[in-house]
C-alpha cells in the first residue's frame, strides 16, 4: 500500500515540476536565468515543506490522515497554480514580448509555486513516517524506502510525460 503512494508522489512531483517549468517559460520567454529561478523556488519550497513536515510528523499520532488531506490539497493546487501562472503577465506593467525583471520573476515563482511545492515536500516526510510505522522500524529505513520509491516515481513520470502525455494532453489534463 505504501509503495503505490510513494510512486504516485514521485510521478506527481515530476509532472508538476515539468508543467510549472513549461508554463513559467512561456510567461518569462524562457532563458537560463528564468530556469534557474524556477528550479530554485521549487527546491526551496519543497525543502521548507519537508522541514516543517518533519516537525509536524513528530507531533502526529495519525500521519495517514494528513497524507490524505495533503494529497487532496495538491490535486486542487496544481491546476490553480497553472491558471495563476498563465495570468501572471497581466499582473505586471510589461509590454507584450518584453521580459519581466529578475525581481518580478523571482517573486512570481516563489509566491505561485510556494503552496504546491510546500505540500509536496511535506508529503515525502509524512509517507516516510507512515512507512516506518508500518514496518515498526526505529531506524531511517522508511525514509530510505520512500526516497527510492519517489525517485522511481520521478523516472516513471518523466518517461510518461516525454513519450505519452506531452503529445496527447494539455497542462490541465
Amino acid at each position: 500500500l505504501h509503495l503505490p503512494a510513494v510512486l504516485s508522489l514521485g510521478i506527481v512531483c515530476q509532472l508538476g515540476q515539468i508543467v510549472f517549468l513549461r508554463e513559467f517559460l512561456m510567461v518569462f520567454h524562457g532563458n537560463e536565468l528564468s530556469i534557474g529561478i524556477i528550479l530554485s523556488a521549487w527546491m526551496i519550497w519543497v525543502g521548507v515543506g519537508s522541514r516543517l513536515g518533519a516537525v509536524i510528523v513528530e507531533r502526529l499520532n495519525r500521519p495517514r490522515d494528513l497524507v490524505f488531506v495533503t494529497a487532496v490539497a495538491t490535486l486542487c493546487m496544481l491546476p490553480v497554480t497553472v491558471v495563476l501562472i498563465r495570468a501572471l503577465r497581466g499582473f505586471f506593467d510589461v509590454l507584450p514580448g518584453a521580459y519581466l525583471s529578475f525581481l518580478d520573476m523571482a517573486i512570481s515563482c516563489f509566491i505561485l509555486m510556494g503552496p504546491a511545492c510546500f505540500v509536496l515536500g511535506m508529503q515525502f516526510v509524512l509517507l516516510a513516517r507512515v512507512w516506518r510505522e508500518n514496518d515498526r522500524a526505529r531506524d531511517t529505513a522508511g525514509a530510505a524506502k520512500t526516497y527510492i520509491g519517489e525517485a522511481a516515481g520521478h523516472a516513471v513520470g518523466g518517461i510518461l510525460f516525454t513519450f505519452l502525455l506531452v503529445h496527447h494532453l494539455n497542462s490541465f489534463q
